[in-house]
């Protein structure tokens, strides 16, 4: 996602998957947060560029 996305970050993000088995899928519920809260999840592309960006503001990421 993060490569799909314009800038300098886009192009230091790996894209080789980890070697191992592949882990089980866990099992997430949010209804409850939903409903009682009013949460509301934001799209999964957005979240991945806006934390990169973070970590890359706070000098966090190196290379």
């Amino acid at each position: 996602m993060q490569r799909r996305e314009p800038g300098p970050l886009a192009a230091r993000v790996p894209t080789r998957e980890a070697p191992g088995a592949e882990p089980p899928q866990p099992v997430i519920h949010n209804d409850r947060a939903r409903v009682q809260l009013g949460w509301k999840p934001r799209a999964a592309a957005t979240t991945i560029v806006e934390s990169a960006e973070s970590l890359r503001d706070l000098g966090l990421l190196t290379g």
